[in-house]
């Protein structure tokens, strides 16, 4: 993708299971700009449960959905502080990766919370950062729109170019955004299509 002039940016899921494969391909692609795509959500805390309890369920992992921490956060039981010190974690152990981010988004889009979206802009002033994904999402799931294509499944890397290559000839006529998610396994999104 970034090699072919498809990509210019990319963000980086610190808590994933690829975290350390994303950093060297990172580091491979140094014009790349990588972001960091925030996620309180899914898998465990970067700042540690017991900083983060009110975001975190019994077993110490993120909510596994993201209508449930959105309702905790708009009646108060998810405690903003946690909120900001998971998200400078998140930073730091990109920065300590080596990576110098440029933008921030987050899974599913919880960053566009108003309280989410004020801390965000606050810890990223501290880092340096001025770029976040602006959208106005309506917080459910969504695979396509007039403007907006996500695709949640994407695996083997020749149909990843593939389909790279056919977006990148139809993005200026009628896609303004196209979310890949390529962790995903391709033959559930196409069931759904």
């Amino acid at each position: 993708g970034f090699q072919e002039g498809v990509l210019t940016s990319a963000s980086i899921l610190v808590n994933g299971k690829k975290f350390d494969e994303a950093v060297r391909i990172s580091k491979r692609n140094p014009k790349l700009g990588i972001g960091l795509h925030f996620n309180i959500i899914e898998g465990l805390s970067i700042a540690g449960e017991k900083n983060v309890s009110s975001i975190v369920d019994e077993k110490g992992l993120f909510f596994d959905s993201h209508n449930t921490l959105a309702k905790k956060i708009i009646i108060g039981k998810a405690k903003l502080e946690e909120i900001e010190l998971e998200l400078d974690a998140q930073i730091n152990y990109c920065n300590k990766s080596g990576l110098s981010i440029t933008h921030i988004d987050s899974h599913r889009h919880l960053h566009m919370l108003p309280e989410v979206y004020k801390l965000v802009v606050k810890v990223s002033n501290k880092y340096g950062i001025n770029k976040f994904r602006y959208l106005n999402p309506p917080f459910v799931d969504f695979s396509f729109s007039q403007e907006v294509v996500t695709i949640k499944s994407i695996s083997g890397k020749k149909i990843c170019l593939r389909i790279l290559s056919f977006f990148s000839k139809i993005l200026d006529t009628c896609v303004k955004y196209l979310s890949l998610y390529p962790g995903f396994k391709f033959n559930k999104i196409m069931k759904n299509i």
